[in-house]
């Protein structure tokens, strides 16, 4: 996975008391990779338009990038 890529969101997180994701409103969106980087535990983190059109307060943020997969890689 680099910049430019597009991906497809995947919501692997637990389930909340509801017996929903925590992040539905992404699920299955496909977006296009924008940064990345180690958070400060060392996992890489991917930052994708996806966060700045769904939830504006993670846009610095990003998730792991194992909630996303490669849809058409950049190269």
């Amino acid at each position: 996975m680099q910049v430019g890529d597009l991906v497809r969101f995947k919501d692997i997180s637990s389930r909340c008391q509801n017996g929903n994701r925590m992040f539905p409103e992404m699920d299955g969106r496909v977006g296009v990779v924008l940064s990345m980087h180690p958070c400060p535990s060392g996992n890489p983190m991917v930052i994708t338009d996806l966060e700045r059109r769904y939830l504006p307060g993670l846009t610095a943020r990003g998730f792991n990038e194992r909630y996303y997969e490669v849809v058409n890689a950049s190269r």
